[in-house]
């Protein structure tokens, strides 16, 4: 058996997976196999490259055999620099890392990889040399090290111990045997002529292919290291820490999840409907393929009529803080509460996957609340006076001698809100910038639906109720998705 202790003295641990831009802050855990053979690569070269065949016969080992690890507790962070650009102006730039728990040690553990004295004495010799392990900035020791502790992250094919509820599934790279590689370069030749850039990323020389630069695989059109190859793992799952504190009180019922969308641009807010509508897409689909339907809470249907009537179950609401008119916040807000089991599907579900628009627009999702209603974010506040954020629309059809005044106070009595004292309507919307946003702007009509609402036009409101209501406040056709949105008006 083959053991390597990699100590991180900082306690972070920095590294971007492959095929993913810095600024999504991810972070690639554990330490893959191809990163593990592209340091030892490194330090053999600041060495002098001594000893080319017995080097050679240790890198074919390690790739002979995929590792297993032990890992400890990891919790995601970054944090952020604004660099500076030509003409004066800044960049965001995004630093994800891992902090990593008190233990600060990795291990990669080979059981089945046993070298020779001189092979042994020769990686030894390579490990002191390494200083760092993914980015410049994760410093580490390595060191070859007896007795390993039980490993705890196993590849797709030796995961005997995987508990769902405890382990995540994660592709990570790995070098191709050199055998494989040789029958891939002559596949390769055989079904095409390779250009001169493509050339210069596949050596025919496996270990030449293990030191080929990022830059000369991206110039030569090539999505992946020719002399590599993806594997699945199955690691502990890498939690933030509110989720952990969740799973330790697993009877508490939390009514709010918000999560902050990363990547620019951002979703506009006239397009809230759009994405009111694929976020509770996205929700659903975190119980698809598990055997576990989604809760009524979430759907909305088999719940009690009266439950129904107050408006109970789930709300996928698009939010806009700063009145910029992007949307750069997302809030699931469940008024009954959802059990911390199915809280934990749909937060894994999310950050793993993301959150995209089915027109276009990709965003990273990072969990920033997850309790009750957060009542120092204004849309959660009490207030006597509201405005519109979105456009309400009727949903019922005007009757004789009814306005449209009439219906909107009916909807609040309904709903058991306060008295309302004042209605107006709004012509426009007004943005921090200045600009304008009429009720055309908007997204009004469900793609998920046929059904022709009873109202196409809508409108903005500013209501003032007889005493103080508690936010999230959403009125009319939609508003479980990003229409009829209210926020408190200044006094």
């Amino acid at each position: 058996m083959l053991a390597i202790r990699f100590r991180f003295p900082a306690g972070r641990y920095h590294a971007t997976p492959w095929g993913r831009g810095v600024n999504e802050a991810a972070s690639e855990w554990p330490p893959s196999p191809w990163r593990i053979a592209r340091a030892l690569v490194s330090c053999w070269a600041r060495e002098g490259m001594p000893e080319h065949n017995r080097f050679l016969a240790l890198l074919g080992k390690l790739a002979g055999q995929l590792p297993c690890y032990y890992l400890p507790e990891a919790v995601p962070a970054e944090t952020r620099h604004y660099m500076p650009v030509a003409g004066g102006k800044t960049s965001l730039v995004l630093d994800g890392f891992l902090a990593l728990g008190a233990a600060r040690e990795a291990w990669a553990i080979w059981p089945g990889v046993s070298l020779e004295p001189e092979e042994k004495a020769l990686l030894e010799r390579l490990l002191v040399r390494l200083g760092y392990l993914g980015r410049a900035e994760s410093w580490a020791e390595a060191a070859l090290a007896d007795d390993p502790p039980e490993p705890n992250c196993w590849p797709e094919g030796d995961a005997d111990f995987v508990n769902e509820g405890e382990h995540e599934p994660v592709d990570l790279l790995a070098p191709r045997l050199p055998e494989d590689y040789a029958r891939f370069c002559e596949e390769i030749a055989r079904a095409r002529r390779l250009k001169k850039k493509e050339k210069a990323a596949l050596p025919k020389d496996w270990l030449e292919a293990l030191m080929v630069e990022t830059r000369e695989v991206q110039q030569g059109g090539w999505n992946l290291p020719p002399a590599a190859r993806w594997v699945q793992y199955w690691r502990p799952i890498v939690d933030a820490p509110i989720m952990r504190t969740m799973l330790k009180h697993p009877d508490w019922a939390a009514t709010t999840a918000i999560f902050a969308l990363r990547g620019k641009p951002l979703p506009q807010l006239v397009r809230a409907l759009r994405v009111g509508e694929a976020f509770r897409a996205a929700v659903l689909a975190c119980f698809k393929g598990s055997g576990q339907a989604a809760p009524p809470e979430l759907t909305g249907h088999e719940l009690d009529k009266d439950d129904y009537a107050r408006h109970a179950h789930a709300s996928f609401l698009p939010l806009d803080l700063d009145g910029d008119g992007r949307v750069e916040r997302l809030v699931l807000h469940i008024p009954c509460g959802l059990s911390t089991r199915h809280w934990d599907r749909i937060v894994r579900g999310l950050l793993q996957r993301g959150f995209h628009l089915p027109e276009g627009g990709e965003w990273r999702l990072e969990l920033e609340h997850l309790g009750d209603a957060p009542a120092a974010i204004p849309f959660f506040a009490r207030a006597r006076r509201w405005r519109s954020l979105t456009p309400r629309l009727r949903s019922l059809h005007i009757k004789k001698n009814r306005t449209e005044e009439d219906l909107l106070r009916q909807e609040c009595t309904k709903r058991g809100l306060p008295e309302l004292v004042d209605v107006r309507r709004m012509p426009f919307v007004l943005l921090s910038s200045g600009r304008r946003l009429r009720v055309v702007d908007f997204a009004r009509t469900r793609v998920r639906s046929r059904k022709r609402p009873p109202d196409v036009h809508g409108a903005f409101w500013e209501l003032e109720f007889a005493g103080e209501v508690t936010g999230p406040l959403c009125l009319g056709f939609a508003s479980h998705m990003g229409l009829g949105i209210f926020v408190p008006a200044e006094e």
